[in-house]
Protein backbone atom coordinates (compact mmCIF):
# COMPACT_ATOMS: atom_id res chain seq x y z
CA UNK A 1 0.00 0.00 0.00
CA UNK A 2 1.21 3.04 -1.12
CA UNK A 3 1.38 5.81 1.56
CA UNK A 4 1.10 9.57 1.39
CA UNK A 5 3.39 12.14 1.09
CA UNK A 6 3.81 14.90 3.37
CA UNK A 7 1.76 17.09 1.76
CA UNK A 8 -0.69 14.87 0.86
CA UNK A 9 -1.09 13.63 4.59
CA UNK A 10 -1.51 17.24 5.03
CA UNK A 11 -4.32 17.93 2.74
CA UNK A 12 -6.24 14.98 4.31
CA UNK A 13 -9.75 15.41 5.56
CA UNK A 14 -10.75 15.76 9.45
CA UNK A 15 -13.16 12.65 8.66
CA UNK A 16 -9.90 11.01 7.37
CA UNK A 17 -8.04 11.31 10.58
CA UNK A 18 -10.87 10.20 12.63
CA UNK A 19 -11.33 6.74 11.38
CA UNK A 20 -8.45 5.62 13.91
CA UNK A 21 -10.31 7.12 16.71
CA UNK A 22 -13.40 5.30 15.61
CA UNK A 23 -12.03 1.86 15.17
CA UNK A 24 -10.64 2.25 18.35
CA UNK A 25 -13.43 3.60 20.16
CA UNK A 26 -15.47 0.36 18.39
CA UNK A 27 -12.58 -1.78 19.73
CA UNK A 28 -12.83 -0.16 23.42
CA UNK A 29 -16.44 -0.77 23.06
CA UNK A 30 -16.23 -4.32 22.37
CA UNK A 31 -14.11 -5.11 24.98
CA UNK A 32 -16.17 -3.29 27.64
CA UNK A 33 -19.60 -5.84 26.45
CA UNK A 34 -16.95 -8.97 26.97
CA UNK A 35 -16.34 -7.88 30.19
CA UNK A 36 -20.06 -7.25 31.04
CA UNK A 37 -20.36 -10.89 30.43
CA UNK A 38 -18.01 -12.68 31.90
CA UNK A 39 -17.26 -10.84 34.94
CA UNK A 40 -20.92 -11.52 36.16
CA UNK A 41 -19.79 -15.39 35.78
CA UNK A 42 -16.77 -14.57 37.86
CA UNK A 43 -18.21 -12.84 40.22
CA UNK A 44 -21.03 -15.27 40.76
CA UNK A 45 -18.87 -18.34 41.24
CA UNK A 46 -16.34 -16.29 43.77
CA UNK A 47 -19.17 -15.25 45.93
CA UNK A 48 -20.57 -19.04 45.85
CA UNK A 49 -17.50 -19.95 46.52
CA UNK A 50 -16.70 -18.12 50.11
CA UNK A 51 -20.30 -18.27 50.87
CA UNK A 52 -20.21 -21.74 50.75
CA UNK A 53 -16.83 -21.71 52.85
CA UNK A 54 -18.70 -19.69 55.40
CA UNK A 55 -21.62 -21.92 56.16
CA UNK A 56 -19.23 -25.18 56.65
CA UNK A 57 -16.83 -23.04 58.96
CA UNK A 58 -20.18 -21.83 60.48
CA UNK A 59 -21.22 -25.49 60.98
CA UNK A 60 -17.86 -26.66 62.40
CA UNK A 61 -17.93 -23.92 65.12
CA UNK A 62 -20.84 -24.34 66.29
CA UNK A 63 -19.57 -27.97 68.30
CA UNK A 64 -17.08 -25.78 69.42
CA UNK A 65 -16.98 -24.48 73.22
CA UNK A 66 -18.65 -20.67 73.14
CA UNK A 67 -18.05 -20.15 76.74
CA UNK A 68 -16.07 -21.55 79.58
CA UNK A 69 -16.40 -20.76 83.28
CA UNK A 70 -13.94 -21.69 86.27
CA UNK A 71 -14.55 -22.08 90.14
CA UNK A 72 -13.92 -23.61 93.50
CA UNK A 73 -14.84 -27.12 92.21
CA UNK A 74 -13.54 -26.93 88.62
CA UNK A 75 -14.60 -25.67 85.27
CA UNK A 76 -17.06 -25.98 82.89
CA UNK A 77 -17.75 -25.03 79.64
CA UNK A 78 -20.73 -25.07 76.41
CA UNK A 79 -21.15 -25.19 72.97
CA UNK A 80 -23.91 -23.43 70.90
CA UNK A 81 -26.25 -26.46 71.53
CA UNK A 82 -26.39 -25.75 75.25
CA UNK A 83 -24.06 -29.14 75.61
CA UNK A 84 -21.88 -28.88 78.84
CA UNK A 85 -18.58 -30.19 79.39
CA UNK A 86 -18.18 -30.47 82.98
CA UNK A 87 -14.54 -31.12 85.17
CA UNK A 88 -15.49 -31.22 89.00
CA UNK A 89 -14.19 -32.61 92.09
CA UNK A 90 -17.92 -33.06 93.60
CA UNK A 91 -17.21 -31.37 96.50
CA UNK A 92 -21.03 -30.66 97.18
CA UNK A 93 -22.63 -34.28 96.43
CA UNK A 94 -23.53 -34.80 99.95
CA UNK A 95 -24.43 -30.75 100.70
CA UNK A 96 -27.58 -30.28 101.62
CA UNK A 97 -27.93 -27.63 98.77
CA UNK A 98 -25.93 -28.52 96.09
CA UNK A 99 -25.45 -26.41 93.40
CA UNK A 100 -28.22 -26.29 90.79
CA UNK A 101 -27.17 -28.01 87.45
CA UNK A 102 -27.71 -24.32 84.37
CA UNK A 103 -30.34 -25.13 82.38
CA UNK A 104 -28.98 -23.71 78.94
CA UNK A 105 -30.92 -24.55 75.65
CA UNK A 106 -30.03 -24.96 72.29
CA UNK A 107 -32.51 -23.66 70.53
CA UNK A 108 -30.63 -20.41 69.04
CA UNK A 109 -27.76 -22.74 68.18
CA UNK A 110 -30.05 -25.08 65.65
CA UNK A 111 -31.53 -22.34 64.31
CA UNK A 112 -28.37 -21.20 63.36
CA UNK A 113 -27.06 -24.54 62.38
CA UNK A 114 -30.00 -25.14 60.20
CA UNK A 115 -29.60 -21.69 58.61
CA UNK A 116 -26.14 -21.99 57.59
CA UNK A 117 -27.32 -25.78 56.26
CA UNK A 118 -29.98 -24.90 54.33
CA UNK A 119 -27.67 -21.71 52.81
CA UNK A 120 -25.39 -24.33 51.63
CA UNK A 121 -27.70 -26.68 49.94
CA UNK A 122 -29.12 -23.61 48.23
CA UNK A 123 -25.57 -22.82 46.77
CA UNK A 124 -25.15 -26.35 46.06
CA UNK A 125 -28.58 -26.34 44.13
CA UNK A 126 -27.99 -23.23 42.52
CA UNK A 127 -24.46 -24.36 40.74
CA UNK A 128 -26.00 -25.74 37.18
CA UNK A 129 -28.90 -22.84 37.31
CA UNK A 130 -27.79 -20.06 38.74
CA UNK A 131 -31.35 -18.27 39.35
CA UNK A 132 -31.77 -14.86 40.72
CA UNK A 133 -34.20 -16.77 43.26
CA UNK A 134 -31.64 -18.73 44.81
CA UNK A 135 -29.06 -15.94 45.04
CA UNK A 136 -32.17 -14.57 47.11
CA UNK A 137 -32.73 -17.42 49.41
CA UNK A 138 -28.87 -17.36 49.95
CA UNK A 139 -29.05 -14.20 50.92
CA UNK A 140 -31.84 -14.76 53.18
CA UNK A 141 -30.96 -17.83 54.78
CA UNK A 142 -27.14 -16.67 55.60
CA UNK A 143 -28.65 -13.22 56.98
CA UNK A 144 -30.71 -15.83 59.45
CA UNK A 145 -27.56 -17.41 60.36
CA UNK A 146 -25.95 -13.99 61.30
CA UNK A 147 -28.92 -12.92 63.23
CA UNK A 148 -29.31 -16.50 64.76
CA UNK A 149 -25.79 -16.51 65.75
CA UNK A 150 -25.33 -13.40 67.24
CA UNK A 151 -28.78 -14.65 69.41
CA UNK A 152 -26.66 -17.23 70.63
CA UNK A 153 -24.32 -15.33 72.04
CA UNK A 154 -26.06 -12.62 74.03
CA UNK A 155 -28.01 -15.90 75.35
CA UNK A 156 -25.09 -17.44 76.71
CA UNK A 157 -23.50 -14.80 77.66
CA UNK A 158 -26.56 -14.35 80.24
CA UNK A 159 -26.01 -18.03 81.30
CA UNK A 160 -22.66 -16.99 82.84
CA UNK A 161 -24.06 -16.86 86.06
CA UNK A 162 -25.56 -20.08 86.05
CA UNK A 163 -22.58 -21.96 84.75
CA UNK A 164 -20.45 -19.95 87.22
CA UNK A 165 -22.94 -20.93 90.64
CA UNK A 166 -22.28 -24.79 89.11
CA UNK A 167 -18.78 -25.04 90.26
CA UNK A 168 -19.40 -23.34 94.04
CA UNK A 169 -18.58 -25.90 97.10
CA UNK A 170 -21.98 -25.31 99.06
CA UNK A 171 -22.96 -24.07 102.08
CA UNK A 172 -19.04 -23.64 103.98
CA UNK A 173 -20.89 -24.90 107.26
CA UNK A 174 -22.64 -28.04 105.75
CA UNK A 175 -21.15 -30.89 106.97
CA UNK A 176 -21.52 -32.77 103.09
CA UNK A 177 -19.57 -29.74 101.60
CA UNK A 178 -16.88 -30.13 104.36
CA UNK A 179 -16.96 -33.86 104.20
CA UNK A 180 -15.99 -33.41 100.33
CA UNK A 181 -13.54 -30.78 100.65
CA UNK A 182 -11.85 -33.04 103.28
CA UNK A 183 -11.64 -35.95 101.04
CA UNK A 184 -10.81 -33.99 98.35
CA UNK A 185 -7.36 -32.26 100.42
CA UNK A 186 -6.63 -36.18 101.46
CA UNK A 187 -6.58 -37.65 97.94
CA UNK A 188 -4.10 -34.58 96.69
CA UNK A 189 -7.02 -33.06 94.15
CA UNK A 190 -6.88 -29.72 96.02
CA UNK A 191 -6.39 -27.73 99.34
CA UNK A 192 -8.84 -27.85 101.93
CA UNK A 193 -9.47 -23.74 101.80
CA UNK A 194 -8.85 -22.29 105.29
CA UNK A 195 -9.49 -18.37 105.91
CA UNK A 196 -6.27 -16.41 105.13
CA UNK A 197 -3.97 -19.47 104.48
CA UNK A 198 -3.70 -19.96 100.45
CA UNK A 199 -4.84 -17.21 97.35
CA UNK A 200 -7.41 -18.32 95.55
CA UNK A 201 -8.19 -16.41 92.16
CA UNK A 202 -11.40 -16.67 90.25
CA UNK A 203 -12.88 -15.84 86.95
CA UNK A 204 -16.41 -15.35 85.30
CA UNK A 205 -17.52 -16.76 82.64
CA UNK A 206 -16.57 -15.75 79.59
CA UNK A 207 -17.35 -16.43 75.76
CA UNK A 208 -14.59 -18.12 73.96
CA UNK A 209 -12.34 -17.03 70.78
CA UNK A 210 -14.72 -20.09 68.96
CA UNK A 211 -18.17 -17.62 69.70
CA UNK A 212 -16.34 -14.52 68.37
CA UNK A 213 -15.08 -16.39 65.45
CA UNK A 214 -18.62 -17.80 64.59
CA UNK A 215 -20.32 -14.25 64.47
CA UNK A 216 -17.17 -12.87 62.40
CA UNK A 217 -17.64 -15.72 60.22
CA UNK A 218 -21.54 -15.49 59.96
CA UNK A 219 -21.69 -12.05 59.52
CA UNK A 220 -18.96 -11.84 56.68
CA UNK A 221 -20.97 -14.49 54.98
CA UNK A 222 -23.72 -12.15 54.99
CA UNK A 223 -22.32 -9.43 53.62
CA UNK A 224 -21.35 -11.29 50.86
CA UNK A 225 -24.16 -13.47 49.60
CA UNK A 226 -25.98 -10.60 50.24
CA UNK A 227 -23.63 -8.50 48.17
CA UNK A 228 -24.27 -10.96 44.92
CA UNK A 229 -28.25 -9.47 44.07
CA UNK A 230 -27.09 -6.07 44.13
CA UNK A 231 -24.18 -6.83 41.98
CA UNK A 232 -26.53 -8.71 39.37
CA UNK A 233 -28.47 -5.26 39.34
CA UNK A 234 -25.63 -3.69 38.23
CA UNK A 235 -24.52 -6.19 35.62
CA UNK A 236 -28.27 -5.96 34.73
CA UNK A 237 -28.15 -2.39 33.76
CA UNK A 238 -24.58 -2.75 32.00
CA UNK A 239 -26.49 -5.20 29.86
CA UNK A 240 -29.31 -2.89 28.91
CA UNK A 241 -26.47 -0.32 27.98
CA UNK A 242 -24.95 -2.92 26.09
CA UNK A 243 -27.97 -3.42 23.90
CA UNK A 244 -29.04 -0.01 23.86
CA UNK A 245 -25.42 0.72 22.16
CA UNK A 246 -25.78 -2.32 20.33
CA UNK A 247 -26.15 -0.58 16.72
CA UNK A 248 -23.06 1.40 17.42
CA UNK A 249 -20.51 -1.62 17.60
CA UNK A 250 -19.96 -2.14 13.88
CA UNK A 251 -17.30 -3.63 12.19
CA UNK A 252 -14.49 -1.20 10.57
CA UNK A 253 -15.36 -1.66 7.48
CA UNK A 254 -18.87 -0.65 7.88
CA UNK A 255 -17.49 2.39 10.11
CA UNK A 256 -15.51 3.27 6.57
CA UNK A 257 -18.46 3.18 4.38
CA UNK A 258 -20.29 5.18 6.98
CA UNK A 259 -16.99 7.66 6.65
CA UNK A 260 -16.89 7.27 3.22
CA UNK A 261 -20.49 8.46 2.51
CA UNK A 262 -20.18 11.43 4.65
CA UNK A 263 -17.21 12.68 2.75
CA UNK A 264 -18.75 12.32 -0.57
CA UNK A 265 -22.64 14.27 -0.95
CA UNK A 266 -23.17 13.12 -4.68
CA UNK A 267 -23.02 9.48 -3.58
CA UNK A 268 -26.50 7.51 -3.83
CA UNK A 269 -28.49 7.32 -0.64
Amino acid sequence: MVQPTPWQARLQTPQQKGKPLVRHASRTLRHLVGASIFLPRFHAMLVQLITATGCVLLLLVLFQPWIAASGVDGKVDSNAFGTLHITTSLVSLWSSSPPHRAAISGTWGILTGLSALGGLCTILANLRTQRALGSYAVATLTAAAAIFSSATLLYLNSKSGDLKSMLGSGPALDLGTQAGLIIRWMSGNGDYPVPGLHKVSYSTARLTGWAMLAATVSILTAATSINRPLRNDLFERIRSIRYSLAPAIQSPSRLDSDITHEQDPDHPM
